[in-house]
């Protein structure tokens, strides 16, 4: 009989612990990250609300300095491309966010809607209503998400 020396390889029992000591820190790790990737969507989401706000602030001083009246505007874009007694603001890379602001004729922002057919955002007379007002603390999504419509 002859007796093998050099043993090379790795045994089936130590390539089956391996196997689940690396299942044990996927099951550790994934749902972390996958809340990371949300966490990342929804910041996202939050930009692209106070980049419409901002947009909406600044396009209603061009407004009104062309049109001199004691009305305010309404800015709006929805799903549906409603058009009729709203305006438009000129943003770029932003085809899938949707947005209703309205601007009283002193510039204060009356009432904000913003979504992206996952995240909607939305604040309506509040006294101190600004953009820091846009933060992660009013972003919906699931069941309480509210899609932007531009009728009246």
């Amino acid at each position: 009989m002859k007796v093998i020396k050099n043993k090379k390889g790795f045994t089936l029992i130590e390539l089956l612990a391996v196997i689940i000591i690396l299942s044990v820190l996927m099951l550790i790790a994934v749902p972390g990250i996958l809340r990371l990737m949300d966490n990342s969507r929804e910041n996202a989401f939050v930009t692209q609300a106070q980049m419409v706000y901002r947009a909406a602030t600044e396009q209603f001083v061009l407004d009104s300095t062309d049109n001199l009246t004691n009305e305010g505007i309404t800015y709006c874009k929805d799903v549906n491309n409603t058009t009729e007694g709203v305006s438009k603001l000129e943003l770029s890379g932003s085809d899938n966010v949707y947005y209703k602001i309205k601007i009283d004729a002193q510039g204060k922002v009356l009432s904000y809607h913003v979504s992206n057919g996952i995240y909607s955002v939305k604040s309506k007379g509040s006294s101190n209503m600004d953009i820091s007002s846009i933060d992660n603390d009013k972003v919906k999504t699931g069941s309480s998400y509210e899609e932007v419509s531009c009728a009246n």
